[in-house]
């Protein structure tokens, strides 16, 4: 079955934004974890006089023991804290937004958070998937380091190369669906998405550059919007100016939110294609 690109990205933007309401609630108890964590590890890093290493938590990164100084057991617990629920709260949101975007579970409540056996058995297949990653890597450099030994060529090595970082990328597009079954409890998530997307690889991929080039362009244009109002404002007031600020940041967390929602959608929707033939409407 050819999988119709166009349709489901149209109606992945159209259901999301008809829906909104029921995508806020379906996020809400992921992301309410999620802030709970970042606001434990706030207050810790302003308690020992850190609170300008917060950007390192939010970009998944550890603060040091060095940095951290005295205080190091402390900034280690702020750190286990924030981490299990960053973890929590991204698969969470994966289970959540799948099983709305298949099943349309979740959208009339606010507390949505499954803590069983699918949380656990999408924790181990991401172990799964990052070890044969990791394999494929390992046989890569090494079949590049052999072509190396017998042919000595530069060239050899930059296609050879190039070819196994493209079917790389090939086995990890024909593998997508593998949370999004797992989400909604189907056997042999791995196998199952193999087979479903065999022969739609391309238009999977072209499907995800379509929704990332749109979600780029709405943050280009509401940045910019933003970044000149910022500048008026500063005419008028320092303060003003500081208020722009932080309606950036809440706008840049809305985006996140809403391309989370966008590209749950659309998976959901091309699994729902192989399952029932067609798009439903939002």
């Amino acid at each position: 079955m050819t999988l119709p690109v166009m349709k489901i990205y149209k109606e992945s933007f159209r259901g999301v934004r008809m829906n909104l309401l029921e995508w806020i609630r379906v996020a809400y108890a992921p992301l309410l974890i999620w802030a709970v964590g970042f606001a434990f590890m706030g207050f810790s890093m302003w308690s020992v006089g850190h609170p300008m290493e917060l950007h390192h938590a939010v970009m998944g990164k550890m603060i040091s023991p060095e940095k951290a100084g005295e205080d190091w057991f402390l900034v280690g617990f702020a750190n286990f804290v924030y981490f299990i629920a960053y973890f929590v709260a991204v698969f969470s949101l994966y289970v959540n937004g799948f099983r709305y975007g298949v099943l349309h579970e979740g959208g009339k409540t606010w507390w949505n958070l499954h803590l069983n056996k699918r949380f656990v058995k999408m924790i181990l297949y991401s172990f799964l998937i990052g070890i044969l990653g990791g394999v494929y890597a390992l046989l890569s450099a090494g079949i590049i380091l052999l072509a190396e030994y017998l042919f000595a060529s530069i060239a050899v090595n930059i296609v050879l190369g190039t070819l196994l970082a493209l079917y790389g990328f090939y086995l990890m597009f024909r593998i997508t669906l593998t949370f999004l079954l797992i989400a909604i409890d189907r056997s042999e998530p791995i196998r199952v998405s193999w087979r479903l997307l065999r022969g739609n690889v391309l238009r999977v991929v072209g499907l995800v550059l379509l929704i990332m080039l749109k979600i780029l362009f709405i943050t280009l244009v509401g940045l910019i919007a933003l970044v000149l109002i910022g500048t008026l404002f500063s005419f008028l007031s320092p303060w003003l100016a500081g208020v722009t600020a932080i309606l950036i940041y809440i706008f840049m967390m809305f985006i996140w939110f809403y391309a989370w929602a966008v590209n749950a959608q659309a998976l959901s929707l091309v699994y729902r294609v192989f399952t029932e033939g067609e798009v439903s409407e939002a």
